[in-house]
């Protein structure tokens, strides 16, 4: 017997030893006879002790109860395990199948004993010495630090993405409880006694015995008994908001109004973001800060995409571990100045450029409403801006008076959107919260307005609008759905693109000038998405930002090379090559969110405008040239072609500020200082 039992020994002692037979005195032997003392657990199946050999190893020992045990249960988390190697996923080491013969009192308390034959059944694992995950995860102010968070976060997703397209498994009782951890903090995924395996060309089944927990069950599975990969996505969605924040609560996507699902989504996220944020910001020492935020903004969007009731809309496996990995190798390839380099940079700019000059213009017929958006008119030398309650003034820059103003009927929704239509010499209007209405206006011989309509049903504001520089199309923005309407067809919506996301809110939209095909949307989900008007869906989407992206533009090089510039509340803005959809080039860190990006028409010029008032010029290839601070924010930024200047609307007056198209000896010396 001690010969036999130490050949086993030797076999469990070995990490490549496929799993084996165990006899169940030995199993007896090494857990003292599975006493109170050995036990490590209990769950809904059965009871874990520890096994101890006698070189000191340790096993994990699941003994499941035998009133409660169905065969096929033990036989499917066997057969399931058996072939299975990989590092987030428990390691079985061997099972036990054996029965006894017993008396057992039949009636309970008659004092009569019956004999039958009872089934053992057991299960040994590695042993894992850091418990469950149920464990560690707690209020987002306690218990890990982020980076140790994020890395169980992707173990358990490589662990389903193994488990899904590896192995055609579904795991169907993914829970904190079934997550286990081990000493180095990895996360590795057990108990599999309700999972199923699909045939290589299924993808879903339905089923009448719908066994799991509550609170982490896939909706499609707990009330029709759909099982898919999809439902374990739901459960992993779950458990990753409560790795995040401590529990699993999250915002109702089921609410009558679209528009406030997404509202509270969104405020769910950004309460979230900024709550880690000010977390890692307050740890001494903490070491990328701006990483981290990242990932934390990253992961809770993937979780919420995860937690849609709709399981057609959750990603896979394998798209979540792309975006995570696509996340850290774009953080891994920037490397910023450090704050040395940058105050060295910034010193021999600054003595050696002379500040751009200012030329203020004052709109006064409007003087006590915000403005909120602004278009130029390069045709007519006029600049119109949009603002509250309902008024547009339009300005002569040239001049610098007013043309006219206009006062929209029976509105006091702002004027969110304006767009000049030059060719037809019109200009548009997107109103904002309670009106949801698009108006058209005529500019010559006098303003006067051709129509108006209602984008959507609810009161929603128009996010952003889009002229097509060629074909009589204007493109839409409301509440995340992006539609196109032609007006030679009074105005007709001839196509409504696919929405991607029940939350998703595409902020601004741009067509490409060399593609006019093509349109680029950004997007509260941290994205850009590249569209064709030939597809309802897009051809890519560009991940990289860390909150959400709210402006776009695209521009081409003197070498004829053609790039896209975004910019985003993370307070960077990036640069996108357009033939590779790679991230090219990062500027910031900013002092405060990007909401502006314009590429200049005729000079190698790019400008940056963040909410805090300040202009970034830079080179189209990507050097530095000068910065402006104004007081007033920076609600909107666009260029005067023929002369030069960019034009940048605050919320009380208009500038123009002269830009020249040059690269100073001094700025190209202190580049060069830096990079020595």
């Amino acid at each position: 017997m001690a010969s036999a039992h130490g050949e086993l020994e030797k076999k469990l002692q070995d990490p490549n030893a496929p799993p084996m037979f165990l006899p169940l005195d030995f199993l007896q032997d090494i857990t003292c006879d599975f006493s109170t003392e050995s036990k490590l657990g209990e769950g809904g199946y059965g009871i874990v002790y520890k096994g101890v050999l006698r070189t000191g190893k340790i096993i994990a020992v699941k003994k499941l109860f035998e009133m409660r045990l169905k065969e096929e249960t033990f036989q499917n988390e066997v057969s399931y395990l058996m072939g299975i190697k990989h590092q987030n996923i428990v390691q079985l080491k061997g099972y036990c199948a054996e029965s006894r013969w017993e008396a057992i009192e039949r009636p309970s308390g008659s004092g009569k004993h019956v004999f039958a034959e009872i089934p053992k059944r057991l299960l040994c694992f590695e042993y894992i010495s850091n418990k469950s995950l149920k464990k560690h995860i707690s209020d987002e102010s306690l218990g890990l630090e982020w980076n140790m968070r994020y890395d169980i976060i992707k173990g358990i997703c490589s662990g389903m993405h193994f488990l899904h397209d590896e192995c055609h498994i579904v795991h169907l009782d993914l829970k904190p409880e079934n997550i286990l951890i081990d000493s180095t903090m990895t996360a590795k995924i057990a108990d599999f006694g309700l999972s199923r395996i699909f045939g290589e060309q299924e993808s879903q089944i339905i089923t009448d015995n719908r066994a799991g927990t509550c609170g982490y069950m896939a909706p499609e599975y707990l009330i029709r008994g759909v099982v898919s990969n999809k439902a374990d996505i739901f459960s992993m969605g779950v458990i990753v908001i409560e790795i995040i924040t401590g529990h699993r609560d999250y915002p109702d996507f089921q609410q009558d109004n679209p528009h406030s699902a997404a509202a509270s989504l969104q405020q769910f996220t950004e309460k979230v973001h900024l709550s880690w944020r000010n977390k890692l910001m307050s740890t001494p020492d903490y070491k990328s800060t701006e990483t981290s935020v990242r990932q934390v903004r990253q992961c809770i969007g993937i979780a919420l995409e995860c937690v849609h009731p709709s399981m057609e809309k959750r990603p896979t496996a394998k798209d979540i571990l792309e975006m995570l990995n696509g996340l850290d190798k774009m953080v891994a390839d920037y490397e910023p100045l450090s704050d040395m380099q940058c105050k060295d940079m910034l010193q021999a700019l600054n003595t050696t450029q002379a500040i751009p000059t200012l030329t203020q213009i004052i709109s006064r017929e409007v003087p006590k409403e915000r403005m909120i958006s602004l278009d130029i008119n390069q045709t007519e030398s006029w600049i119109a801006t949009g603002h509250e309650n309902g008024y547009i003034d339009i300005c002569d820059y040239i001049m610098q008076k007013s043309v006219c103003l206009v006062k929209i009927e029976d509105v006091d929704a702002p004027v969110d959107n304006i767009k000049f239509i030059e060719r037809k010499q019109w200009f548009i209007v997107g109103l904002g919260a309670g009106s949801g209405k698009i108006y058209v206006y005529s500019y010559k011989p006098e303003v006067q307005k051709i129509t108006s309509f209602r984008v959507k049903r609810y009161l929603i504001g128009i996010d952003s609008l889009a002229v097509h520089p060629t074909q009589p199309y204007v493109l839409s923005s409301c509440s995340g759905y992006i539609q196109l309407w032609d007006w030679d067809r009074n105005w007709e919506c001839v196509k409504k693109f696919e929405k991607l996301s029940y939350f998703n809110m595409e902020l601004q939209l741009a067509f490409n000038p060399k593609d006019p095909n093509e349109f680029a949307s950004t997007s509260n989900d941290m994205t850009v998405k590249l569209w064709n008007l030939d597809s309802l869906k897009p051809k890519y989407i560009l991940d990289g930002h860390s909150a959400k992206v709210n402006c776009v533009e695209f521009f081409t090089t003197d070498d004829n090379k053609q790039y896209l510039i975004t910019g985003s509340s993370d307070k960077f803005a990036m640069i996108w090559d357009m033939q590779t959809k790679a991230c090219v080039q990062i500027f910031g860190e900013f002092k405060s969110s990007v909401i502006s990006v314009v590429s200049h028409p005729s000079l190698p010029v790019l400008i940056i405008g963040t909410r805090d008032g300040t202009i970034h010029l830079w080179g189209t290839h990507f050097r530095y040239k000068r910065q402006l601070t104004t007081e007033g924010g920076a609600n909107g930024l666009t260029c005067l072609t023929p002369l030069g200047r960019v034009v940048m609307g605050n919320e009380s007056a208009l500038f123009t500020m002269e830009i020249l198209d040059e690269e100073p000896d001094a700025i190209v010396e202190a580049e060069e200082a830096v990079a020595s």
